[in-house]
């Protein structure tokens, strides 16, 4: 480990410290430089705990940054992405206090520019929403009205017509009211395929955020529990908007054999850099990546139809035969056993993610290291009593 990682100071110590100074006696001389040093190590690692996902940079990502930088600030460490030459490992570096001044103010413009144009969007979202709720009961108020004027004529000639009145008006109000109903579904399509767009612009910001309790400990990625629900929302939106949501299914193939061989800390360390890859080869802010099992990934994308997916699968599992621990003087690779699919109208999150593992079990018993489209959904209509 390098020289000055011996003086890491926790943000605890830092506030400790900060604390400890402001309680001595006023008169005592005090050391205002280190003073804001410590405040300014403080007020990162605060940036680095508030941090949240923007665009392409990750929460994780950004404190990762700002923790890298309060470290900069506090024990002179290399300022971040700046590469080590050789004999520099246990030197301290001057801190860079105009960089740093440019990484927070860019920072903050791009939080507030993010959040300004996510409430916004936001805000537009539910304005369509208010206004195709508006339209649609305008709508079925005026088709209702006309029906019932229409209802009220065929009385009329029901009490005092001929037959041949009668069956004219049947004819006559049968086709008033066919053209009523397609209207109707024609202005409600056109409404919900507006309202769709402006859903679609902030979809990302209806998925749940990453709290620990959705987390899987060892990878950072999603937990099983959490993709159940995920689905579940990406069915309401397939539903209501008609967007096309895909999963992927991937087994890591001969897992047992490895953790057998090389130990289980050796598989371990194995799943965690294949868990890094896969979130890597998914960027997308609504590619949700999941650990579903001990040596299983999910990953559901919605707006993505199946052909894109499994173009995505595939260079996921091409990048992942890379991927290795070293044990000695051998590369402990792995290949995974992968099965896709696209989500069927009036399927479950189960259903789905069933239906994706028997294509994942085909694929390794065809021999693994390849991935297979899934059979079409079985859907049971409930009965009707």
């Amino acid at each position: 480990m390098f020289g000055w990682f011996k003086n890491k100071l926790s943000d605890d110590d830092a506030t400790t410290a900060l604390a400890t100074r402001e309680g001595e006696d006023a008169g005592a001389p005090r050391d205002d430089f280190e003073t804001a040093t410590e405040t300014v190590g403080s007020l990162l690692r605060s940036l680095a705990k508030g941090a949240f996902t923007m665009e392409e940079d990750t929460a994780d990502d950004i404190a990762r940054r700002f923790e890298e930088w309060a470290q900069h600030i506090l024990i002179q460490t290399p300022p971040p992405d700046r590469p080590l030459e050789e004999g520099e490992e246990t030197r301290s570096f001057p801190r860079d206090w105009l960089a740093l001044r440019r990484i927070v103010a860019d920072h903050r413009r791009r939080e507030h520019d993010y959040v300004v144009d996510t409430v916004g969007g936001l805000r537009g979202a539910v304005w369509a929403f208010v206004d195709s709720l508006h339209r649609v009961m305008t709508l079925v108020a005026a088709s209702d009205k006309q029906v019932g004027t229409n209802l009220d004529r065929l009385k009329e000639v029901a009490r005092g017509g001929s037959p041949e009145m009668l069956r004219t008006e049947v004819t006559s109000m049968v086709r008033e009211i066919e053209t009523v109903i397609q209207e109707r579904q024609k202005k409600q399509t056109s409404q919900t395929r507006d309202l769709g767009a402006r859903i679609r612009n902030v979809s990302h910001q209806l998925v749940e955020t990453r709290s620990p309790a959705s987390l899987d400990p060892m990878t950072r990625l999603y937990n099983k529990k959490a993709v159940e629900g995920h689905i579940e929302q990406f069915i309401d939106l397939s539903g209501l908007f008609e967007q096309q949501v895909s999963i992927a299914y991937f087994d890591i193939d001969s897992m047992r054999l490895i953790n057998e061989t090389y130990g289980q800390p050796t598989g371990d360390l194995l799943i965690r850099k294949l868990a890094d890859m896969l979130a890597r080869a998914f960027p997308q802010r609504t590619d949700f990546a999941a650990r579903y099992d001990g040596d299983a990934f999910v990953v559901v994308q919605n707006e993505t139809p199946l052909r894109d997916a499994r173009r995505l699968a595939e260079r996921f599992m091409q990048q992942a035969r890379v991927v290795h621990v070293k044990r000695g003087d051998r590369e402990i690779h792995a290949t995974f056993s992968g099965g896709i699919s696209q989500l069927e109208p009036g399927e479950t999150p189960q259903g789905l993610i069933d239906r994706t593992m028997r294509a994942a079990k085909r694929a390794l018993d065809g021999g693994g290291d390849r991935v297979l489209e899934a059979g079409p959904a079985i859907i049971e209509t409930p009965e009707i009593s």
